[in-house]
């Protein structure tokens, strides 16, 4: 070997080497070169289809045009194609070698790895101590241990770089791999090792480096074993030295260990935790999913947007839980997260039924301060009105150099077990601490019960939806699932044979595994927790002792369907009929049935617990058994225990128990009715009681029936009773009104009945009384009859009569209607034209009903549409469809679709455009709020040049409109704003734009406007929340902390909060405006503040003009929100 080179010691020795791993790596592992695994794909396609030109593919491949001919191969091959190169490529069942050990020893002194094969033998050999990525990041040049994999990773196929039409895509002149390759070139110091000389990786790998002059002395190596004088010549065209010596002797020199792995250790404990989660002390046996890890980790922290929230979603079973415990919180200690501390302070909790008390409990006792109870109630007292309480405790205790990660499990429990104030209380801490950048939040909750927390915790919902990353779990890859099968028991120095494993995927297959979204071969969502319950059950079983699991052993084990249903139907043998019957009564407690028919797990109390199984004696017995910890097969655990505010709970160990545990599933099916009354009767309970307890318009008939059939149960069973009472009372009431209604109208016909006798009696009478005269008494009954007839006849022409007046009436009460419709329509324009013109008015949209109102809109939009194709000229219609248009474009930036978004928007600007020619008041501010939008819309999909370049010319029109009045203090603000948005995109300008932002605000201490403030940096706050107007970008509007720190290098100043103004702060003005002028006569603040007067005073100096209006100098008054 020729001696190592300084300039590679010196690379080494200050960080900056990279090393490039090439495929001499995975062939010292024993698996097979690319050239193998072409020849398994021309095999299967020669099967498949017998006429293929085999001369012509074995020939490229013996060219070394391995890429052209798997090209061919795919296209023949299909679905077929990616489970053989999976299988020719998995490094599964082979030992990391040497190579890979020695490299994984010097990971301290380098900067990063690359790789150019799928397998993770350099993973595996580095432990997952750095994270891996498959598809190239904008921020990979920068960053310090990662491995970066150039041809993508096994587990995820469509990142494979295989073909030659892949690499033609990913290594091409303008491909971001490429650009990441010419960085790193330029940047740092590259050592290439496991290639040949003449290895088509290595000429892949020199074509994407730039060329050399051939002055300048070689900066990056390259280890070969032989190399001939015309190779040396070319690789040092491309800045590469020659090292002579195979990689691993070059790795010694540099310092490497020797390599030799100590044998795993004997470890007696089952690696495999059945249906419990990971946590992260079983991280080291947690396997399948680094590359996912990788990419969630990462996308917290960040050196540009600084994310602070990692929402982990997916449905249930899927593993969030343990991914998030055995997976994302490792890798944060691990630096995974870019820019962020190296040592971490993690509070676990889940919200559970009090979630602002759980959250005081864990943030005291992870900080290190007394968490005994009576230190806790005092704390949580303190935080009950006190939003900012856990920012400043954390502030104030966190160790120097720390993180502090809150972990919530189940997120969604905060919506569907927490009572409302509780709920709240709980969000207004954790957006205040994000807020103030105080923690790292990481939660785990079911994508079914997003639009829950949406809907329940707008405020949070917000935060979630603009500023966290939201990373959705998908199952295990088929890749990943062999993983997670084998690499466990090797840990503890145990083989599961490579059939078993193969055996194992087949029977996953068959359960209902299949593509994902992404097309990747993923297994179905409990799969994991079934294979590894089966896996622990054979561990159990003594499979292990002789170190090899064997497909014998799975055979004669029952296999994978139906394991799960035999160890569990094994905890209930033996079990007398009553204590089976207590068993039914104890798991069903646990279930719960919701509104769509879903049947999730419900936590209870020990002491319901004890309820529902017939007693404390009987049912401490019953919960010992089914958690494993007495009777039954060995080790089978149903439940699991956790102490919650000092309380311990129970529940089911895992989802997979209610879809996969046929006696259960059994059990459920029958008792389906009941669970569903008893869910609805906890439900309605809460919606009465949040409404204050009203004893009116209660539930009646069937629908009473079935609450009064509920079972009250859980922590709020006496508040079922209550409710249940006060159903009944409301019932007895209602009686009690029907008897009183039905003896009076007994009473009433009784009287009726006399009445009518006595007139009776009175006519027999009269009738003898005229027997003799009964001539006189048909005349008289004739002239009756003619007298009914005048009647009759009067009353049809009073019906006619009536009918005309009502006819009339009709017409003018539409008359009147379409008066109403016409002046409710201006007085909505009237409030839309001081939200646009003055830009105080906010259109706030809960997220939860994105969708509704999304439908909402493109409905009125298309009717816009189709009016203004009949009638263009229409004033109204043009403002109406243009505002629909922009908050539709709101809607769509909240649900993060940014290109249908750019496209309202660009329509809304083409009809704003259209009210500007038309010369109208309304039309001249909001052509300048459209490029903001649209500016905005550019900022959040990260094209800082083009929002630029919107802002400029929103700049520009504001400007304009300022020229055109200069008295008017709303331009001012406008354009203050507008420099305040250049100042934050930054570039050479932007000190220059703060200045001019600084300026216009000056003439407002003319008007009083700054009065109440201590300085004008406060105003500026203030102007940028709450004036600038669009869409958020994702890292939100400057703080006014990092406000005030930019004017202070600016100015030396120190600068205070404005007076008498908090976060939140909302005000309401009342507004007399005058229709037929469309002046602004009178404006009065709700409150008599210097902020209230301000706002106010600027109100009130505006005048709207405008067709369309009554005439009518009534005045109209209007409130609106500040």
């Amino acid at each position: 070997m020729s001696p190592v080179p300084e300039g590679l010691r010196e690379a080494l020795e200050q960080g900056t080497l990279i090393v490039c791993t090439g495929p001499g790596v995975a062939t010292s592992a024993g698996l097979g070169p690319r050239e193998g695994l072409a020849a398994a794909l021309l095999r299967a396609a020669l099967e498949r289809e017998p006429g293929l030109d085999a001369d012509g593919i074995r020939a490229a491949i013996a060219s070394g045009r391995c890429a052209e001919a798997l090209d061919s191969l795919q296209h023949v091959l299909g679905a077929q194609y990616h489970p053989i190169v999976e299988g020719c490529l998995s490094d599964q069942g082979h030992p990391v070698p040497p190579v890979a050990t020695a490299l994984a020893s010097l990971a301290g002194r380098l900067r990063a790895i690359y790789t150019v094969t799928l397998d993770r033998l350099v993973e595996r050999a580095l432990g997952g101590r750095w994270p891996s990525f498959a598809t190239p990041r904008s921020d990979l040049a920068q960053r310090r241990r990662v491995v970066f994999k150039l041809r993508g990773t096994l587990e995820f196929r469509q990142s494979w770089v295989l073909t030659h039409e892949q690499e033609r895509r990913e290594f091409g002149p303008s491909s971001v791999r490429r650009q990441l390759l010419e960085a790193a070139y330029r940047a740092h110091h590259l050592l290439l090792i496991g290639f040949a000389a003449d290895d088509p990786e290595l000429r892949l790998l020199c074509g994407a480096f730039p060329a050399q002059d051939g002055a300048q002395a070689p900066s990056h190596f390259v280890a070969l074993e032989s190399c001939t004088p015309d190779q040396r010549r070319q690789l040092e065209g491309h800045g590469l030295q020659v090292v002579v010596g195979d990689a691993r002797s070059v790795l010694d020199a540099l310092g490497a260990d020797d390599g030799v792995a100590a044998g795993p250790a004997v470890v007696e404990a089952c690696p495999y935790p059945g249906l419990e989660p990971f946590g992260e002390a079983l991280a080291s046996s947690f396997f399948g999913r680094h590359a996912e890890v990788s990419q969630a980790t990462s996308r917290l922290g960040g050196t540009q947007a600084h994310c602070r929230w990692l929402s982990v979603e997916g449905p249930s079973g899927v593993g969030k839980s343990s991914f998030v415990h055995a997976g994302v919180i490792p890798a944060l200690r691990n630096g995974f997260a870019p820019d962020t501390p190296a040592r971490w302070i993690v509070a676990r909790m889940r919200p559970g039924l009090q979630p602002l008390s759980t959250l005081v409990r864990t943030a005291v006792r992870c900080l290190g301060l007394d968490h005994s109870p009576s230190a806790v109630q005092w704390y949580a007292h303190h935080a009950l009105g006190n939003p900012g309480w856990l920012a400043e405790l954390v502030r104030r205790h966190l160790p120097a150099g720390h993180a502090f990660a809150l972990v919530v499990d189940q997120f969604e429990e905060v919506v569907t077990l927490a009572a409302f104030d509780e709920r709240e209380r709980f969000a207004a801490q954790v957006v205040q601490a994000l807020a103030e950048q105080q923690l790292y939040l990481v939660t785990t909750i079911r994508s079914d019960f997003v639009p829950a927390l949406q809907a329940g915790l707008p405020t949070l919902a917000e935060r979630l939806n603009e500023e966290a990353e939201r990373y959705s779990l998908p199952p295990i890859s088929r890749v990943g699932l062999r993983e997670a099968i084998a690499e466990p028991a090797a840990q503890v120095g145990v083989r599961v044979e490579s059939d078993l494993v193969e055996r194992i995927l087949a029977d996953v297959d068959a359960g209902g595994s299949g593509l994902g979204a992404d097309g990747e071969a993923r297994a179905s969502d409990s799969a994991l927790p079934l294979v590894a319950h089966m896996l622990r059950g054979l561990w159990d079983a003594g499979a292990a002792a002789d170190r090899v699991i064997e497909l014998r052993e799975y055979l004669e084990h029952g296999g994978l369907m139906g394991a799960l249903s035999r160890s569990a139907d094994g905890a209930l043998e033996g079990l007398a009929p009553a204590e089976l019957q207590d068993a039914q009564r104890l798991l069903l407690g646990m279930v719960r049935i919701r509104d769509d028919g879903q049947v999730t797990r419900r936590t209870v109390s020990k002491l319901e617990a004890y309820e529902l199984a017939g007693g404390a004696q009987r049912g401490e017995a019953l919960i010992a058994r089914l958690s494993g910890l007495a009777g039954g097969r060995a080790r089978t655990r149903l439940l699991t225990t956790t102490v919650d505010a000092d309380e311990v709970r129970l529940d089911l160990v895992h989802e997979a128990l209610l879809r996969d545990w046929g006696t259960l599933r059994g059990w459920i099916e029958q008792n389906r009715h009941q669970l569903s009354r008893n869910e609805d009767l906890d439900r309605r309970a809460r919606r009465w009681q949040e409404a204050g307890f009203p004893l009116d318009d209660l539930p009646t008939g069937r629908e009473l029936r079935e609450l009064l059939d509920g079972r009250p149960h859980g922590e709020r069973a006496t508040l079922h009773h209550r409710y249940q009472q006060a159903l009944r009372s409301a019932e007895q009431a209602r009686r009690r009104r029907r008897r009183i209604g039905r003896v009076a109208l007994m009473a009433s016909l009784g009287v009726a009945a006399l009445v009518s006798s006595g007139a009776t009696f009175v006519l027999s009478r009269q009738n003898v009384d005229l027997g003799a005269d009964l001539g006189q008494a048909q005349d008289d009954l004739r002239r009756q009859n003619e007298e009914l007839a005048q009647q009759k006849a009067n009353v049809e022409a009073r019906n006619q009569e009536l009918a005309q007046r009502s006819e009339t009436v009709e017409q003018q009460r539409q008359e009147l209607a379409a008066k109403n419709a016409q002046l409710s329509a201006s007085y909505d324009a009237l409030e839309m034209l001081v939200g646009a013109n003055d830009g105080l008015a906010r259109l706030v949209v809960s997220t939860g009903e994105i969708a509704d109102v999304r439908a909402d809109l493109l409905e009125q939009v298309e009717r816009f549409r189709a009016r203004r194709s009949s009638d263009p000229s229409n004033l109204q219609w043009l403002v109406d469809g243009r505002n629909k248009l922009q908050l539709l474009g709101d809607l769509e930036v909240r649900a993060k679709q940014f290109d249908v978004a750019q496209s309202y928007y660009e329509e809304s600007l083409e009809l704003t455009r259209a009210l500007v020619e038309r010369d109208t008041v309304l039309a001249a501010r909001d052509l300048g709020d459209g490029y903001r939008r649209l500016g905005t819309l550019a900022e959040l999909r990260k094209d800082p040049e083009r929002a630029r370049e919107y802002h400029t010319q929103g700049l520009a029109e504001y400007e304009r409109q300022r020229a055109k009045d200069p008295s008017n203090a709303q331009w001012a603000f406008e354009v203050a704003a507008s420099h305040i948005r250049l100042m934050e995109l930054g570039g050479p300008s932007a000190a220059e734009h703060l200045q001019q932002a600084k300026e216009l605000l000056e003439p407002l201490d003319q008007l009083g406007a700054i009065a109440g403030f201590e300085d004008r940096e406060a105003a500026l706050d203030r102007v940028r929340a709450g004036l600038a107007s669009g869409p958020r970008a994702p890292r939100g509007p400057l703080s006014s902390q990092e406000i005030r720190k930019t004017l202070r290098k600016l100015d030396g100043r120190k600068c205070a909060p404005p007076q008498g103004v908090e976060a939140g702060y909302s005000l309401f003005v009342t507004c007399k405006i005058d229709l037929e002028t469309g002046a602004v006569i009178e404006a009065t603040p709700a409150d008599d503040t210097p902020l209230g007067r301000c706002l106010a005073k600027l109100v009130q100096g505006v005048r709207f003009r405008g067709g369309g209006r009554p005439s009518t100098t009534k005045p109209c008054a209007k409130t609106f929100e500040f």
